[in-house]
């Protein structure tokens, strides 16, 4: 897959996208209580800049991603950090999912 090997290419070269979407934050703090029972879906979530945060929340996330490097940063950091929620991590082409309703 082309897009995916340009995503792999890009997270093998450079460490980024750690910082989470301060208007997301605020959006979460706002609508959606911490340690309840909730499960987010982060397509592209890349090396964790907003599946951290979810995860810090004590919420559970099924994080996707192209990039097979991603995942492992991302794993990296969850290991890293002590987080309550659950993580899932998906390598995948987010173009090609298939979900089951509901």
């Amino acid at each position: 897959m082309p897009f995916e090997s340009e995503w792999e290419d890009i997270h093998q070269k450079y460490f980024w996208g750690t910082e989470p979407n301060p208007y997301l934050l605020k959006f979460l703090d706002e609508h959606f209580e911490r340690n309840k029972p909730l499960t987010f879906l982060d397509l592209g979530c890349g090396t964790g800049a907003n599946t951290i945060p979810l995860l810090e929340r004590g919420w559970n996330v099924y994080a996707v991603d192209g990039s097979f490097t991603a995942l492992c940063r991302l794993a990296q950091r969850i290991d890293q950090a002590n987080i309550h929620g659950k993580v899932v991590l998906f390598h995948a082409d987010i173009n090609s999912l298939e979900f089951k309703e509901n």
